[in-house]
Formats: C-alpha cells, structure tokens, sequence
C-alpha cells in the first residue's frame, strides 16, 4: 500500500469536503482561526507550543514555489487602478531581491522580501497583482509571524487558491503553527488527494505527520511514519524535521533508548542552509536534548539560538522548557547572557509575572531583534588615482591639480588654482568645485556659467568636459540647489544620440534623478529608482561608477533602509549586491 493511499484511507474520518460543510481556503467561512499563544497573553504573535508538539518547518522548497502566476483580469475588483500611485514594477523588485533571478526568496531574504511586498502593497500594487500577497504571506511563514499570516492567508480571494494549490500548503503549515490541527489536516488531505502527483506532495505527507503528532495522537503518527518506512521512503533518516518526529514520538511513548538514538541521527545531519529550517533544526536538537534529562547541553543550545535570533518560536519553547523545569529545580541560563536581555527572559519566564509584565518581555525582545545591526558601515566614494603634473607652467597643468584637489576633498585649494585659467575645462571644474562643500570667498553667478558652456550638439569641445559637468550636476543635487543641477542635465540631453559619451552618462542621470527625488521627499520613488540601477548594473556584467560618484545606487539603497529603521532589510540587500563589503 502506497504511503498517499495509507494516510487518505486513514484519515478519511476528518476529510470535511467530501460532506455538506465543504471549507473553501480564503473564504472565512467555516475554516475559522484559532489563534492561541505564548502566556504573554493577548497580542502576542508567538505561537503555542504544546508538549509533544512542534511547529512544522517550512521545506527548503525549490523557487517555483513563489514563482508568478497568470492572475484573470475577470477576477479582480471592477474600478481598480485609477490613483494607486507610484510602486515597484514586479520584475524588478522580484530580480532585486533576488540577486538577479527571476522570484522573491523569503527562504533566502525574508526580512527585505517582506519590505519589498508590504511597501508595493501599502501603494496599491496588490488591487492589480495579487501575487505581492502571496510573496508577503511567504515572507511571514519564514519569519514566523503565523498570526498575521493567518490573518492574511485567510483573506485571499478564493481564486488564488484553485490557481495555486500550493497556498493551501502554505495555509495548512500556518493553521499547524497556531494549533488549528483540525483546519491543517483537512487542508493536509485534501492537497494528498486533489495534488497526488503535485512535486509538493512529499511535504504534505510531511505536514499530516507533524499534525498528528502535534495533537497528541501518538498511534496514528507512528502508523503514518511506519508507513513512509515499509514504502521505502529515506526521508526519516535525512530530513531533520521527520528524524525530530520520531524521537520525540519515541519519547511519548516511553522508549527512552529509540529516543536517543534518533537524537543522535539528528544531531549528526549537516545543518540546513535556509536559516528558517536551521532554527527549527537547533530548536528540536535542544528540546530533545532537554527531555532525555541533559538539561544544561539542551539550553546551551537553545540559549546560543536566543543569542542570535529570539524569533516567536524560540521564545515560546523557551518559556515552556522554563517553566516546565523550575519545578524540578534544574539550572538557570548562562551567566555569559547580555544582562539586559537576561532581565528580560527571566521576567517571560517567570510564572509570577502578570500578563502584561510577560507581553512587555516579549515585545522588548522581538524589537531588540528588529533593530539589530548586522555590521553595516558608512560607505565611502572610492576616489580614482589621479596623475600629477610635474609643475604648474600651463594651464592643463593647472587644471590637473584642481582636479586632484578636487578629488581629494581639498575644495579651497582647488578653487585657488583655477583662479584667472582660462578654458571652458577650467569653467566647468570651477562648477564642480562651487557644488561641492565649499563657499566661494567671492559672490558668484553659477547660472551665468552654465548659460555659457559650449552646445554639445554643435561644438566637440562639450564632449572633454563632461566629467566636471557631471561632478557638478550631483554635486548641486546634494547641495538641494536643484535649478543648477537641472541647467546642467538639460545639457547632457543634447550630447549626440547614439554616441559613446550619451550612453556612458545614462547611468548617472538616473542617479541624478534618484538622489532628486529623494530630496524632494519622495522616498519611494527614489528608491525604486535606485534599485533599477542596481540591476542595470548587475545586466552589465557589474557597474565600475566614476571617480566623482561619492555613493553609489547599492550604498544608497543600503543607507535608505537603515535610515528608515530596515536594519535586517539592510543587512540582506547588503549580503547579496554588496558581499566584498
């Protein structure tokens, strides 16, 4: 009897849609939530954890899992559109995030993909493309924020679902996580029957083992798991979430010897690459480990796991070890733990706490984890060599040492050496200099300047002065004196179409107009802006920016984040476009 057959004849008893009270995922009708959570009590986000039960992990999945799906415009809302204002174009944010491909990976970057989902969606994108709310309930599912997934799973039209079996997998691993076993298992089996050839299935088979056991029906879960063994399935002894359920169902059931020796076939499997799966991985090493009577090696584990990321459900199975041990007198946590946040766990777990002292704890700690850094430092323009003329006799010799005073930062010093040289090279690094951080001692009539440089349509001679032009036109950007830099762009736009110095300069309009948009306090805007750059560098091959360019798309895009308080969205954008710094 093949595993799928075995586990449907099983559990037919609790298939709701072969009966009257059919559940219709999205519909809110009659699969309704309930939510329950850690003793912190009401608004808290983390979720149960029962005795014997376990949060089921998400499959380190293939990126088809999030890959588009062709939505019918028949479908949607009537009069959607009109006014929803400016957001990312889906493509680009989906290649942003994904270094380049072609999906959002909340598996790699949860927290910027997230950002990415929650920020097109608060400017209407969602009314058009439904799929930033499939991204978003991805991003939640990893993060482990199942309340408001659930709240959001919940709320898709149910189109999505008869389109994308794969939501009621991910809606069933959420019901799982908040404890709604009755609503995982119907929507378990009905993916096992309707999706029986679905690449998905094995996770389904999964997800109805870590059900059952999850509900304490111990019998069953071990028929299903012995199941998956006479049919030849390996998985038991490869994949860390099905070796976890079977030494914590060896445990339930007494056999303290088949326990352990399933704890040690965990503990040797390599650690999983998907930092969600790691988690939970270390989770059920140290729950485990703790139950088998090693107390003080299972909360070093989990302690060095609170260390690095106390997510909802470390948290919670913190507490519940906690609280379960303080009746037998076993130790306390490690002395080596960041006091303030010793204070903390100790105030979360302490069953003397009223609720509100508990929620208090909790939210601390989850906003200490938010605004982490992740070692992000202040980018620097890296400056290009400069050759150095051996004396000042002529006139190029002198603008060559502006142009290294320049470069340095040396604003003064480079305003002096081109006092009375002629040439339009020496106009334009005069420009240059006078948008940098400088005040000329002498008023100036940067307009008139500008006004008389040569027309590049008409006069080769534009075409040499081009860097300082550049320099200048950001320059008077940063400086907010956007008419200058405006002036100066006009002039670039008359550069001869097709020619090497137009296409050279592409790039540093759209920074010029980026870095505008920002200070004119449109922030999403400049960074959608940013981030076309970004990619546009990636399609060439890696964008090499001049010498003049202080802060390149990538270091803007980073310093946005941080500014905006997206320390971990930061982080992971850095991990991916900027890895060498």
């Amino acid at each position: 009897m093949s595993f799928v057959v075995g586990m449907v004849a099983l559990l037919l008893p609790w298939v709701p849609w072969m009966g009257a009270d059919a559940a219709e995922p999205g519909t809110g009708t009659v699969l309704q939530p309930r939510v329950e959570t850690v003793e912190p009590g009401p608004g808290s986000s983390a979720p149960r954890m029962v005795p014997g039960g376990t949060v089921g992990a998400v499959q380190e999945a293939p990126t088809e899992v999030l890959e588009p799906q062709e939505i019918a415009e028949e479908s949607l809302p009537d009069a959607v559109g009109d006014g929803v204002g400016f957001y990312p174009p889906l493509a680009l944010v989906k290649q942003v995030a994904g270094r380049g491909s072609t999906h959002l990976n909340p598996y790699l970057t949860p927290h910027l993909t997230l950002f990415l989902a929650e920020w097109a969606l608060n400017a209407g994108a969602a009314l058009r493309n439904p799929e930033w709310l499939r991204i978003k309930a991805g991003a939640l599912v990893v993060l482990e924020r199942y309340a408001d997934a659930l709240e959001l799973l919940e709320n898709l039209p149910p189109f999505l679902f008869r389109e994308d079996p794969l939501l009621s997998l991910q809606l069933a691993r959420v019901y799982l996580a908040n404890g709604n076993y009755k609503q995982a298992r119907e929507l378990y089996s009905r993916f096992l029957v309707e999706q029986s050839q679905h690449f998905q299935v094995k996770e389904a088979e999964k997800g109805m083992v870590m059900t059952v056991l999850a509900a304490g029906e111990l019998d069953q879960a071990e028929l299903l798991l012995g199941l998956m063994t006479e049919s030849g399935d390996k998985r038991i002894r490869n994949d860390p979430d099905l070796a976890a359920a079977m030494g914590r169902l060896m445990m339930l059931k007494g056999r303290k010897g088949e326990a352990e020796r399933w704890l040690k076939i965990l503990s040797s499997m390599s650690e999983p690459t998907a930092w969600d799966r790691r988690r939970q991985w270390r989770r059920d090493v140290a729950e485990l480990t703790v139950s088998l009577g090693d107390w003080s090696k299972g909360m070093v584990i989990l302690e060095d796991l609170l260390a690095q990321y106390p997510g909802p459900a470390t948290l919670a199975l913190h507490a519940r070890l906690m609280e379960s041990a303080s009746s037998q007198g076993s130790c306390g946590l490690r002395k080596d733990v960041p006091g303030e946040r010793l204070a903390w766990l100790r105030l979360l777990k302490d069953p003397g706490a009223d609720v509100f002292q508990r929620e208090t704890a909790l939210e601390v700690l989850l906003e200490e984890e938010r605004q982490r850094p992740l070692g992000l430092a202040s980018p620097e323009g890296v400056l290009a060599p400069e050759r150095i003329l051996p004396d000042l006799t002529s006139a190029e010799a002198a603008v060559s040492y502006a142009a290294h005073a320049w470069r340095n930062h040396e604003f003064k010093e480079a305003w002096a050496l081109l006092q009375d040289v002629p040439g339009v090279l020496a106009d334009a690094w005069r420009l240059a200099v006078l948008a940098a951080d400088f005040s000329p001692p002498d008023e100036v009539n940067a307009k008139a300047w500008i006004a008389e440089l040569p027309d590049p349509a008409k006069d080769p001679v534009a075409l040499t002065i081009v860097e300082p032009l550049a320099a200048a036109m950001l320059g008077f950007t940063e400086k907010m004196d956007l008419s200058e830099a405006g002036r100066i762009r006009r002039f670039f736009a008359r550069l001869p179409v097709g020619s090497k110095v137009r296409q050279s300069m592409e790039d540093i309009l759209g920074l010029q107009a980026a870095m505008a948009r920002e200070l004119n306090e449109e922030p999403q805007v400049a960074l959608t802006l940013y981030l076309e750059l970004v990619l546009s560098g990636s399609e060439k091959g890696g964008k090499r920016w001049p010498w003049y360019v202080s802060e390149t798309p990538e270091e803007a895009v980073v310093r946005l984040l941080v500014e905006t308080g997206r320390v971990r969205e930061a982080g992971e954008f850095k991990k991916l476009w900027m890895p060498d710094q």
